[in-house]
């Protein structure tokens, strides 16, 4: 009897369960970010923060809006923001999960009093550790490009986030 209840636990515990962390479930999560934007062979260096919210639609999908700010500071200050919506692919390997992102946002820039915005695309790619099924930190770079680029921006911004997040059930 003994046996067999140890053989039925250890062959439980190798089977292969759906980790599904994000499914069904809404975050919130903020952070601080470190932006760059290439130009002319040198980097404009800002700092800011970034405030995103999820929905897992089911165990590998997410959908994500988010909101970012960063001030370049310079001769003349350049303030960026960028409010955007992605989907997200998550790699849910129990504690920590990888997850690669694409998506659309609208970017605001303004300097020397001139406001300009100009809508972009954008690639992420990060990782996520659960700290409990409820808090999670985590880091992500996003490469956005900004292809109708009316010269306001550079064409390509980098931001370079650290995340702490919530989750809540539905």
């Amino acid at each position: 009897m003994g046996f067999r209840l140890l053989f039925a636990s250890l062959l439980a515990l190798a089977l292969p369960s759906r980790a599904a962390a994000y499914e069904d479930r809404w975050s919130l999560e903020a952070g601080p970010l470190v932006s760059s934007i290439p130009n002319g062979g040198s980097n404009h260096w800002g700092g800011g923060a970034t405030l995103r919210t999820t929905f897992g639609l089911n165990d590998v999908w997410t959908l994500r809006c988010q909101g970012a700010y960063a001030i370049h500071p310079g001769t003349t200050d350049l303030h960026v923001g960028a409010l955007g919506i992605d989907a997200v692919y998550m790699i849910d390997i129990v504690e920590w999960v990888p997850f690669l992102g694409l998506g659309i946002d609208a970017i605001l820039s303004s300097a020397a009093g001139q406001t300009l915005w100009d809508p972009a695309v954008h690639l992420s790619i990060g990782v996520d550790y659960l700290l409990s099924r409820d808090l999670y930190v985590g880091v992500e770079v996003n490469h956005i490009l900004l292809p109708f680029n009316d010269a306001s921006l550079d064409p390509v911004l980098f931001l370079v986030s650290l995340r702490m997040g919530l989750l809540f059930d539905t």
